[in-house]
């Protein structure tokens, strides 16, 4: 491939990655509006955060098998339209359209998510750590963006204006992958050769691992997605400042997306890493649940450094602990299944847990037992294991 030719696969993933993200958290800073002008409980606003999440745990395999069918080019423009209609049209109605866009976006995030592994994997197999820090950090950029901006876009157009403005950069993504998906599709199989389906590796203990590593870490991120925010605003914070700390929440996992890959494609034994993200995760929780009014900032921070981490770890074990782009989809699709359905559960879950005891502390400390079990996974996670079967 030219180096024109790089840089254009480089660009196109990045924007279609940085998409992903915005749906999600241009919400949570505005939970008290939307709570206002629709009527929705704790469980339901914790519902638009857990619904793409959802949509990411079921739809990864149908993801895999779409881009069998119709080339990855193709799958990834169909997921990256989805994001960008179901963004444009959730804030204009009542609280069943902001669901349905919801699921509408949460749909094509599902099938984006789910492909670019393989699509790294194709594209950059030498350096997978880079190219996923890369696309990471397009997500956690304008994950941290749309947080920021939630408020002020809101306090100055509303709160329909604050979350459909993110349509405009997913039609951008949008655009730039339908007209690559206009040249001829390479079927994901082909790379695999003529054998390969898409079967999920469910007999393969290296997927089992790499989905509980994954597992880990989707249900502490959103959850504390949805709910650090307002833990904040529960305890006396400002709307502004709350989404500010969520905005460095994301800030702090586009560090960890920036410097994990420098040290990733160097180590090849990296349990030491990936046990070190969950104790990170663990501390930073611990502190959440003792004193979080001692030092906010540096605990949010270090909560989005450590999630940042083991996201950027998990997601590059897609391509790693993998033999092929195909086989890279096929892990992905049983990992993403799994470990989004679990998660689906966190924000609904903690949202319920504490309208039920009027206390953050029970949520976060479950969180904290998460983080444990990260660690665990990590140590047992070795360079040998690879997916079969």
């Amino acid at each position: 491939m030219s180096r024109a030719g790089r840089f254009a696969v480089v660009a196109a993933l990045v924007a279609v990655a940085a998409s992903t993200r915005s749906p999600l958290t241009s919400v949570p800073p505005l939970v008290g509006e939307l709570e206002d002008a629709l009527g929705l409980s704790s469980v339901a606003v914790g519902l638009l955060t857990a619904l793409p999440v959802l949509c990411m745990g079921v739809l990864a395999p149908a993801a895999t098998l779409l881009a069998a069918r119709l080339g990855l080019e193709r799958a990834l423009a169909v997921g990256a339209v989805a994001i960008a209609v179901g963004v444009a049209v959730r804030p204009w109605g009542p609280a069943a359209v902001l669901v349905g866009g919801t699921l509408v976006a949460g749909t094509g995030i599902a099938i984006v998510g789910a492909l670019l592994p393989g699509a790294v994997k194709r594209h950059f197999p030498r350096r997978p750590g880079a190219m996923t820090g890369a696309y990471m950090a397009a997500m956690m950029t304008t994950a941290a963006v749309a947080a920021a901006l939630a408020v002020p876009l809101a306090d100055a157009a509303g709160w329909r204006v604050s979350l459909g403005i993110w349509a405009v950069p997913a039609a951008a993504a949008a655009v730039w992958w339908v007209v690559r998906a206009g040249r001829r599709p390479v079927p994901m199989r082909s790379a695999a050769g003529p054998a390969a389906t898409a079967r999920l590796p469910w007999r393969s203990p290296a997927a089992w691992l790499v989905t509980g590593y994954l597992t880990t870490s989707s249900i502490m991120f959103y959850a504390l997605l949805a709910w650090i925010a307002p833990s904040y605003t529960d305890r006396g914070w400002d709307e502004a400042a709350a989404g500010l700390l969520l905005a460095g929440f994301s800030a702090a996992q586009l560090a960890s997306a920036l410097v994990v890959p420098l040290v990733v494609d160097r180590v090849r034994d990296r349990r030491a890493l990936y046990a070190a993200a969950g104790a990170v995760n663990a501390v930073a929780l611990t502190a959440l649940v003792v004193a979080p009014e001692s030092v906010p900032w540096a605990i949010v921070l270090l909560l989005g450094f450590g999630n940042g981490a083991a996201f950027t770890l998990g997601l590059t074990q897609l391509v790693e602990h993998a033999a092929t782009a195909h086989d890279s989809a096929r892990l992905a699709g049983m990992a993403f299944l799994v470990s989004y359905v679990v998660a689906a559960g966190g924000p609904t879950g903690i949202g319920a847990l504490h309208d039920a005891l009027g206390s953050w502390t029970v949520p976060f400390l479950l969180l904290a037992v998460v983080a444990g079990a990260q660690v665990v996974v990590g140590v047992l996670l070795g360079p040998s294991r690879h997916v079969a079967g």
